[in-house]
């Protein structure tokens, strides 16, 4: 999976809720930098998913990169220490689609560990 792709995924759980507080911006910064987008490049992504042009979330093909990009949500979606229904919602529908053990997704919903 590509950078721009896993980045789609991370600016989607950051705007799930409707809105991208200013914790969220931080980190989603911080993976634009780690996965070596350039500022412009992340903000058009940010843009086109606020804008419902860009709704696409790839499945990685590995159990590991699954899992690396689930715990990626997580982070996003509880970055503001409190998960909106919408986010909850996503973590559920993402930890399913990604084949992430139940155990796992409840964790992720009760702000406990992943490990």
């Amino acid at each position: 999976m590509d950078a721009k792709h896993l980045f789609q995924t991370l600016a989607i759980a950051a705007l799930v809720d409707g809105s991208l507080g200013f914790e969220e911006k931080m980190l989603l910064d911080r993976h634009a930098s780690a996965l070596k987008l350039l500022p412009s490049e992340a903000q058009g992504i940010i843009d086109a998913v606020a804008a419902g042009k860009a709704t696409e979330i790839k499945k990685p093909e590995s159990p590991e990169a699954r899992l690396s990009l689930f715990k990626a949500v997580v982070q996003i979606v509880r970055v503001d220490r409190k998960l909106t229904k919408t986010e909850q919602r996503l973590v559920k529908r993402l930890g399913n689609a990604f084949d992430i053990p139940e155990d796992t997704v409840e964790d992720a919903l009760r702000g406990r560990p992943i490990p």
